[in-house]
């Protein structure tokens, strides 16, 4: 479906020349998704939202224990940029095509057995909220943002964030937050459950900086294996399989050794 959708998308935006742009950085542990366009405070032109499926594909391919998505320029994404190809994504077809897009490739981010981290800096507005949600966990700094501004333009969220928003805050509080288009600081999202972690205030480190040197490190003593495998044993309602995969394995064996030695 992915696949389709892409297809479908890269032939309708054919012509529209590219801007800015979305890298992906990776270790045996860590990946990295940076979205970059400056000028636009990040906000995804068509190239980029291909940018991202590429990106997608490949993590659904090789998956990797950690995945932390981020923005550069002091700031998380500001949505889609419609300006760069008004006259495409605005009609009915352009839309469409756009939605289906960014739905699959959020839905397949949020499906990944990698345990991901939004570190986000700034503004995470529109869909740059909605992207915010397909992650496990939101990391905000003290001045970062997240604002759901699709029904001030005229819309609603497109992008899967509004069923998301719902299973994480709640159904009254997920409409709240899209009808008042309210501000979610860092207070207000640890109150409500859409931040996880508010990162201590610094000039020199990022919110992807306290997700790798804070959370991430906490972690490190754990099998590659075992991470990946929590998410399935949660969202398939299926822990007994999981748990008889990983039984009597090496990290399973190794761990009980030394608990075996600790209580000697």
């Amino acid at each position: 479906m992915l696949q389709s959708c892409k297809t479908t998308f890269q032939k309708l935006t054919a012509s529209i020349k590219p801007k800015g742009g979305v890298s992906l950085t990776r270790t045996p542990t860590l990946a990295t998704i940076e979205f970059d366009s400056k000028a636009t405070k990040n906000a995804l032109a068509p190239s980029m939202m291909l940018d991202l499926t590429s990106i997608v594909e490949e993590l659904a391919s090789h998956p990797p224990p950690f995945l932390i998505m981020t923005g550069k320029n002091g700031t998380f994404c500001s949505g889609a940029d419609i300006g760069v190809a008004a006259s495409t994504l605005m009609s009915p077809e352009g839309g469409e095509a756009m939605t289906n897009l960014m739905r699959e490739v959020t839905d397949t981010l949020k499906e990944l057995p990698s345990v991901s981290f939004a570190a986000i800096d700034g503004a995470a507005y529109g869909g740059g909220a909605e992207l915010a949600t397909c992650c496990d966990f939101r990391v905000l700094t003290d001045t970062a943002k997240i604002r759901f501004v699709q029904a001030q333009m005229g819309v609603t969220c497109g992008w899967g964030g509004a069923r998301r928003l719902r299973n994480i805050v709640g159904e009254k509080e997920a409409l709240r937050l899209m009808l008042f288009r309210e501000v979610v600081t860092p207070p207000r999202g640890l109150q409500n459950g859409l931040v996880d972690w508010a990162a201590p205030p610094t000039p020199t480190h990022s919110a992807a900086d306290f997700v790798k040197l804070t959370l991430i490190d906490q972690l490190q003593d754990l099998d590659s294996d075992i991470v990946k495998a929590l998410k399935p044993s949660l969202q398939k309602n299926d822990e007994a399989s999981v748990f008889i995969k990983h039984w009597g394995g090496e990290p399973h064996v190794a761990a009980f050794s030394r608990a075996l030695n600790r209580n000697k």
